[in-house]
Order: structure tokens, then sequence, then C-alpha cells
């Protein structure tokens, strides 16, 4: 059966002639591309069902492989981080039977079902798994979100946690790439993220006109060795100037009577209440009040939790950071309500 199976489909992909799609108009070849898609999507659901047959035989192990991602990787010659991936797949469908449905039929992407796949095993999740397919059945980037509120209000003590064991994971790696070159990678939290664009972002945009016909990422990467060599020449110092970094969240986040979660709009991630409210400690605030998520109602005028008056009382009280140890001078200290 799933051999025949296989060669169905080998048979109906050979019959596909390139010159028939070339003929169709652009509202017929849009509708075939969407199809295609869909029909992708089912594929992938296959493959991901047969996946978890395979590990659960013990295929990886029979062939002497360390793992499932090994044996996969090696054996249809794709990435480590691309078996993982399938594998995780196969997982999310083995414990969700309704995303495993929706995706069969193709009305869930690969993108948001391995987004659903890091709420499955959730408590609260067959409770809501209408709901939350739902909510998946939209763009990837708006799932994102979408579930990271699930999850906060259905989990909000919880949510610390999770944000430590994320922190716990950021790392940085500069890898030689076999040409002269390093190829620096890693993972960031959004907040982190927020920070380093914002700075990068305002010294690749001083140069922007210097005539040197660098590409904009080129000189994000200069900005970035700028940034490292004035620290290292001690040439760095501190100020009061905060990136601007826009953050929408509900008030009662702000003032600890919610857990929503906060969404940073320039890169679409979203942060936890307590980050918020870090973040909130010494920012410029504006008030926006909304019907909806897109209604703008009002617009408030721009107000500050810490004044330039309490940060200066507090620079000649402390002299610098109050932490026990901790030597930092008053330019690198935020003032914090605590």
């Amino acid at each position: 059966m799933a051999l025949r199976l296989v060669t169905a489909l080998e048979s109906a992909l050979s019959q596909c002639a390139p010159a028939e799609v070339g003929s169709l108009t652009a509202s017929e070849v849009a509708a075939v591309v969407i199809d295609l898609r869909r029909v992708a999507t089912r594929l992938e659901a296959e493959i991901a069902r047969v996946v978890h047959v395979a590990e659960q035989a013990g295929v990886w192990r029979t062939a002497g492989a360390s793992s499932m991602e090994a044996w996969l990787a090696d054996e249809t010659r794709v990435s480590m981080r691309s078996a993982r991936d399938q594998v995780r797949l196969a997982a999310t469908l083995a414990v969700a039977p309704l995303v495993a449905e929706r995706m069969a039929d193709g009305q869930l992407s690969v993108d948001n079902v391995r987004l659903l796949g890091a709420v499955v095993s959730e408590h609260g999740f067959a409770g809501d798994a209408d709901l939350l397919v739902e909510i998946a059945s939209g763009a990837p980037r708006h799932t994102r979100r979408a579930l990271d509120r699930w999850l906060a209000m259905a989990a909000p003590a919880s949510e610390p946690e999770r944000d430590e064991q994320l922190r716990l994971k950021r790392y940085l790696t500069f890898t030689a790439n076999g040409e002269g070159m390093f190829a620096v990678g890693g993972l960031l939290m959004p907040d982190d993220v927020a920070d380093v664009r914002a700075a990068l972002d305002h010294i690749a945009g001083a140069a922007y006109t210097d005539q040197t016909g660098r590409s904009h990422h080129t000189r994000i990467a200069d900005a970035f060795v700028e940034v490292c060599t004035a620290y290292n020449a001690g040439a760095v110092t501190g100020g009061r100037e905060r990136p601007k970094v826009l953050i929408t969240v509900p008030f009662e986040t702000v003032v600890e009577r919610g857990a929503a979660r906060g969404v940073i709009i320039d890169i679409n991630a979203t942060v936890s209440g307590e980050t918020v409210r870090r973040i909130c400690c010494d920012a410029e605030l504006n008030r926006v009040v909304t019907r909806g998520r897109s209604t703008i109602l009002d617009y408030g005028t721009t107000t500050r939790l810490a004044s330039d008056a309490q940060y200066h009382a507090m620079v000649a009280r402390d002299g610098g950071c109050r932490w026990p140890g901790c030597e930092r001078p008053p330019g690198w200290c935020q003032a914090h309500h605590i």
C-alpha cells in the first residue's frame, strides 16, 4: 500500500508539464500555486505520520544511528535542523489528533503546526484545542503572538519560569566558514533583540549617506564591530538616552493587575508582563487607547516613570549601581521602581 502511494505520487509529478502552467493567466497560475501549497501541506502531514511510525518502530536503532533525527538527516540528505523539525512535527501530530486532521486536510500550514507544537503538551490545550486551531489558521506571525497570549493566560504562574528557561538558551557563536570569514549566529530574547537592533540601526543609519555603497546589512555588521571596538578602547559612555522600542501592552499588565503579554511591534514578538514592567521602569510612555486592535481612540502625551530630577537625585545618593559588589557607573544604570 505504502509503495503504491509513493509510486502514484511520483507518476503524478512526472506528468506535470511546465508548458501547461506557462499558458495560464495570472489569476489561474495564482490559484495553482495556492492549490499546490495545500497539496504539499497534506503530503507533509503524511510524511510526518510515517516518520512517527518509523521512530516508534525503532528504524534508527536498527540502523545503528544515535537518534531518529540523525538517521533521518543521513538517509534523506537534509540538515540536522531540518530532520529535528520533521521529528518534532511528527510528535506534534501524534499527540494532537485535531491538529493532525486539519493539517491532513490542508487547512493548517506546516509553519503554524510547528508553532502549535510549542503548546500541545500544555495543560488546558485539549479544552481549547478548537479555539487554538482556529487561531492557527491565519498568518504565522499572528499565530505566534496569539499563542503566546493564550499561554500567558492559561498558565500565568509558570510564565517567569518559562522566561528564565528561554534566557538560559541565549547564545552567540562565531564559526569559521572556510572563506577566511566567520559566521555569527545565536539566539536572543525579544527585548534583547529590540535593544541591539535599535543601537545598530542608529549607528548604521548615521552612515547611510557615507557614499561607500555598503548595503544595509553590511552597515549593520560594521555597526556591531564599531560598538565592540569602542568598548574595548574604553570609549563607550553611558547616558539617559534610551532606544526607541515600540511595545503595545494592556494597562493592567503595566500596573501588575494582568498577565497579558506585550508586543514589540518592530520585530513582531511578544514579551512577558514581567519583562514589560522591567522595560517600563525607566522608559518614556505614551498612552494609546484603542477600540479592538487597530482603531486608535486617543494618543496621550509622553510620560516618564523616573524623571530627570529623580534620576540625578539617585546618582547623588548612590553614586552608581546599588547591587552589592557591582561597580557600574551611573551612566550605565537604570532607574528602577524597587
